[in-house]
């Protein structure tokens, strides 16, 4: 029995464009870490979904960490994250 995969579209960024959203990110959270991900995807210009994505990366890799409640809490930029410990 043949099974038909879907061809969906994903749309690949390029690593350079990434690397930069993600250090104005990196900025961004680090003069206001209480900012919202609506207010984040305005001032980058992209989706809510993409900035919740960027968030995981980061966090992944030890750059930002959410002390706090979802609500109430903030972002901390980690200044030296990513130490390569991985």
């Amino acid at each position: 029995m043949s099974q038909t995969m879907s061809k969906t579209k994903t749309k690949k960024v390029p690593v350079k464009k990434r690397d930069a959203r993600l250090e104005k990110l990196i900025e961004i959270l680090r003069n206001d870490g209480a900012i919202t991900i609506d207010r984040l995807a305005a001032l980058l210009k992209v989706s809510a979904k993409t900035i919740q994505r960027d968030i995981e990366a980061l966090k992944q890799h030890e750059r930002i960490e959410r002390v706090g409640s979802d609500a109430s809490g903030y972002w901390e930029v980690k200044e030296n994250g990513g130490t390569g410990d991985e």
